[in-house]
């Protein structure tokens, strides 16, 4: 393969992954919505599709990458081209980056929506569903759906033992984590410009720091917005936060340039 060919061989494989991302995303975003209408607002067949998705789109960058290693890196190579060769090999980087980032936009999106829905479901069904033990009128739950506490009634200010059954708790992760994400979404994308920067520019300190910002206003705020949820969380806010930030301190750890 000739250098002229290995470059048009390489820009027609991204434009064909380009494309077919696009359309797995397209109609997975009409395929989930439908499913979640389908299935009464449960959210698990939602999320096996949405694995589904993943997989397919992990074959399509594993695919870029595959290509890039076998086919045109050693003609790159072979021919001494090396400014070439990190132009080339820098636009399916960019290519990887963009689905990614267009996959994890429409997850937040998704999953968003739909845990705003299941939660708004949930709240009207303990309004109708939880009453008080001597009088039957309503309790005010409000919010706070995750967790057992006591509840005054209003009409005879009997106090009354709540618990959420067994469908609200297995929902609670799911609705914590997709509202915060939903609420939180500009600032990771922040992250993810920020992290951007950083991979682009190696070894550039000011550009980590950067990056460790971002990721430390975002995971600050996604905690926080779960705590709004369910205030208990706020007791392990300081342990949560470490471990957000745990694989951004792992990987820089191996950086020469990286000074905490």
């Amino acid at each position: 393969m000739t250098l002229t060919d290995a470059i048009r061989s390489w820009d027609a494989l991204l434009a064909e992954v380009d494309a077919a991302a696009m359309a797995i995303l397209t109609r997975a975003e009409a395929d989930c919505a439908r499913l979640l209408d389908l299935k009464n607002l449960d959210p698990l067949p939602m999320s096996n599709a949405w694995t589904a998705v993943n997989t397919q789109l992990l074959g399509l960058t594993t695919k870029v990458e595959q290509t890039w290693r076998e086919k045109i890196q050693p003609v790159l190579e072979e021919a001494e081209q090396y400014d070439d060769r990190d132009r080339e090999r820098q636009k399916g980087d960019a290519l990887i980056r963009r689905l990614e980032t267009n996959r994890e936009r429409l997850e937040v999106g998704l999953f968003g929506v739909a845990a705003q829905r299941l939660y708004a479901q949930l709240r009207a069904d303990l309004v109708r569903d939880v009453r008080c033990t001597q009088c039957f009128a309503a309790l005010p739950v409000g919010d706070r759906l995750f967790r057992a506490r006591q509840v005054a009634c209003p009409q005879c200010q009997a106090v009354n033992a709540f618990a959420p059954d067994a469908k609200v708790t297995a929902l609670e992760y799911f609705c914590c984590h997709h509202l915060a994400r939903l609420e939180t979404r500009a600032l990771y994308e922040a992250w993810l410009a920020a992290e951007g920067k950083m991979r682009r520019s190696a070894d550039d300190l000011a550009a980590m720091k950067a990056a460790e910002r971002a990721l430390e206003a975002y995971a600050r705020a996604y905690l926080a917005a779960k705590i709004a949820i369910v205030p208990e969380y706020e007791a392990t806010f300081d342990t949560d936060l470490k471990g957000k930030m745990a694989f951004f301190y792992e990987e820089l750890g191996r950086s020469t340039a990286w000074r905490p």
